[in-house]
């Protein structure tokens, strides 16, 4: 499901679209740490990845808020084809100037 969400597939969008913004994955990770508790007993595998996932859980919810309204507004949906042509048009225009 993470990776699904850097993918630009319409049903992440109308049924997961917590998962398009920064903080909601850092907050989809701290409770995907918490299902690997139930293997904690039987394998050190299960701290391991209890602690990675809330590790970066964290990192990504500090980062969300940190950030929200400045460069990645909650909620705010990335179009990549605008960007793609904003970015061409900067880059062309630095050549010339």
């Amino acid at each position: 499901m993470i990776i699904l969400s850097f993918c630009n597939f319409d049903f992440i969008k109308k049924y997961f679209f917590f998962m398009k913004t920064t903080t909601g994955r850092g907050w989809f990770d701290i409770f995907c740490s918490f299902m690997f508790v139930v293997t904690v007993n039987k394998s050190i595998w299960g701290w391991v990845m209890l602690g990675v996932l809330m590790v970066c859980g964290v990192f990504f919810v500090v980062i969300g808020y940190k950030f929200s309204g400045k460069s990645d507004p909650a909620g705010a949906d990335y179009d990549s084809g605008s960007l793609a042509n904003k970015a061409g048009t900067a880059a062309l225009m630095s050549k010339f100037n």
